[in-house]
């Protein structure tokens, strides 16, 4: 019996903890969302 073919794929899971985030987003949820995707771009 044969196995079925499968595709597999390596993938990077990335988590971060940002100090005040919940504050922050309180005050400008879209500023917020800004700053932490220009963030990630730099990198």
């Amino acid at each position: 019996m044969t196995e079925p073919s499968s595709e597999r794929r390596l993938a990077a899971v990335v988590s971060a903890d940002v100090a005040g985030y919940a504050r922050l987003m309180g005050r400008d949820e879209e500023g917020t969302l800004e700053a932490l995707r220009s963030h990630r771009r730099e990198l």
